[in-house]
């Protein structure tokens, strides 16, 4: 069987990981791992030292990008009420289009869509979605978010949106949680309403 993990983090996530691209290539290796990817929270400060370890290691590398979508525009910098200042999906480069895409979401993102973190919307993916493999995206997901909601009308438009534009490159991204509600529980994280939702 051929696992790649998909949602990586390295220590140029921060606050996130600590994880350093040298002991990531490293670990991926000693589990024989043929292929890699990375997608650092709403930047790609690792991809050439990642890349560059992963080809010594003789492992493929892909490059992704934990990135936040706004609730509407990006340029549109105001609080919209009920709604988070972005939601986080997770895109990965399938072929040279695909990271040249890549970078050019972050730079936007950084440079237009800043409001608490840098943000993307669907006008800006949907103008530069060529040669991009899409991930739902974690607990904290525009999909998740709606889901929650108990929309279901919402829920089929916003997964259409993303099949239409990726087609099969379009994937529901699923994390595990190893805690048991019992086990939340005892810790005391139900007291904290945000971090129970989490």
């Amino acid at each position: 069987m051929h696992y790649t993990p998909l949602y990586l983090h390295s220590q140029y996530s921060i606050l996130d990981s600590t994880l350093s691209i040298v002991d990531l290539v490293k670990k991926a290796k000693e589990l024989e791992l043929t292929s890699l990817a990375i997608a650092d929270f709403c930047n790609l400060f690792a991809c050439i030292e990642f890349y560059t370890e992963c080809k010594k290691a003789g492992i493929k590398p892909i490059i992704g990008l934990e990135i936040m979508m706004a609730p509407g525009l990006c340029t549109e910098k105001k609080r919209i009420s009920g709604k988070a200042p972005g939601r986080a999906i997770v895109l990965l480069a399938k072929n040279e289009q695909g990271y040249k895409n890549l970078c050019k979401l972050s730079s936007t993102a950084h440079l237009e869509g800043f409001y608490y973190t840098p943000r993307i919307d669907k006008v800006l993916l949907e103008k530069h979605h060529q040669g991009l493999i899409c991930l739902s995206g974690p607990y904290d997901s525009p999909l998740s978010d709606i889901v929650l909601n108990g929309e279901q009308n919402e829920v089929d438009e916003e997964i259409n949106f993303y099949q239409t534009l990726f087609g099969e490159d379009f994937y529901l991204q699923v994390s595990l949680n190893r805690m048991t509600l019992a086990e939340l529980k005892s810790c005391g994280v139900d007291d904290e309403v945000w971090v129970m939702q989490k």
